[in-house]
């Protein structure tokens, strides 16, 4: 009987055993990076929890790869070199979701914008481009590409974002003009856009302004590797 009972427990052991490694528990999780877009921060950190993500500093014009973290919501946090906070929020991150964390200048006030990326890979020849009005002094534009006449971006002001636009490949340039197409304020040099890829185009910088904070775009390439 003793036999009996203690086959029967090893027995249920076992089946419980395999319940279990049939149903290991699978994290489920979202990417979140950060972009310094503003020239009055000067190098920045991203908190995530009350936790520094990044060893080193994020410079203005640079930004991070994508982190991975559990779904759910985190604190955010951004800090500068000298570790004042500059931006402090929540995010909820939903899994298999990207999000890119701008930070910018708005007539030299700091803003900060939270994209959930839409990543849908082009097809055939095709890559995605989008556009952000980032520049802290620039006036409400329209940004062209090569000799089109519409833009493909029309009456964009500081801190507004389209989404992604499909083009085909190649080399392109992009022209940042006043709302309306009476003036240019910026032109893009010549850039090649890959097949495949999502490409953030941003424009940065003050009117009028040289050096590192001239008025000008930055691009962002994106290819399934990254991401």
């Amino acid at each position: 009987m003793r036999f009996k009972l203690y086959s029967l427990f090893i027995l249920g052991m076992a089946i419980a055993f395999s319940a279990c490694e049939g149903k290991k528990v699978i994290d489920h999780k979202a990417k979140l990076r950060t972009i310094n877009a503003s020239y009055n921060a000067g190098d920045i950190n991203l908190l995530v929890d009350y936790e520094p993500v990044y060893i080193s500093n994020i410079q203005y014009l640079n930004f991070s790869l994508f982190r991975e973290f559990l779904e759910g919501t985190h604190k955010i946090q951004i800090k500068n070199a000298g570790g004042t906070i500059l931006v402090d929020t929540s995010l909820l991150m939903t899994e298999n979701r990207h999000y890119s964390l701008f930070l910018y200048d708005s007539l030299n006030n700091l803003r900060y914008k939270v994209v959930d990326e839409n990543y849908v890979t082009p097809p055939g020849s095709n890559c995605k481009v989008r556009f952000l009005h980032f520049s802290n002094t620039a006036p409400q534009v329209d940004v062209a590409r090569d000799a089109d006449s519409v833009p493909m971006f029309a009456n964009y002001h500081n801190g507004l974002n389209s989404e992604y636009i499909q083009m085909t490949d190649g080399w392109h340039q992009f022209k940042a003009l006043g709302a309306g197409g009476m003036t240019t304020l910026t032109v893009q040099n010549p850039t090649f856009y890959k097949a495949g890829a999502f490409y953030t185009l941003y424009l940065r910088g003050n009117v009028g302004a040289t050096g590192n904070d001239s008025l000008s775009f930055f691009v962002i390439e994106s290819t399934l590797d990254y991401l």
